[in-house]
């Protein structure tokens, strides 16, 4: 059975969802540069404090140390954001799908021929399926 996945059920609820995720993703990866950043700068403040001359090895080392470190940084925010991403789109479609559903039932039947709906295994809002069924039982 070939099933076409649609990844958008509900377009401005799931952007939504995945905006807010994205703007979160982007301020914890802001404040964490920052603070390497930081950590790096206070350091070198520490080594000029101390008297060492601007051509030290240490400050060598410390700049290769650093960039080392951004590089980390960069690929690490890259995977984090992917994972956001697919993790925003599979919880929106969580939400999204069942009342898609749920939308689409009501819409296919009549008022005479009301038929119970079924959601998907792991959707959210399981209540609504298992009320609505109910109501039409009785």
């Amino acid at each position: 059975m070939n099933r076409r996945k649609v990844l958008l059920i509900n377009r401005k609820f799931q952007l939504s969802i995945i905006g807010w995720f994205a703007l979160l993703a982007a301020i914890l990866i802001s404040i964490y540069y920052f603070s390497m950043y930081y950590f790096f700068s206070h350091i070198t403040q520490q080594a000029t404090a101390a008297g060492l001359a601007p051509d030290h090895v240490f400050f060598t080392y410390l700049g290769q140390q650093q960039e080392l470190m951004s590089k980390i940084f960069l690929l690490s925010s890259v995977v984090a954001v992917v994972v956001i991403f697919i993790g925003g789109l599979y919880l929106s479609q969580k939400v999204a799908g069942p009342l898609y559903r749920f939308t689409n039932h009501l819409r296919a039947h009549s008022k005479a021929n009301v038929t119970p709906v079924r959601f998907r295994k792991g959707d959210y809002f399981p209540e609504i399926e298992e009320e609505f069924n109910k109501y039409i039982e009785r």
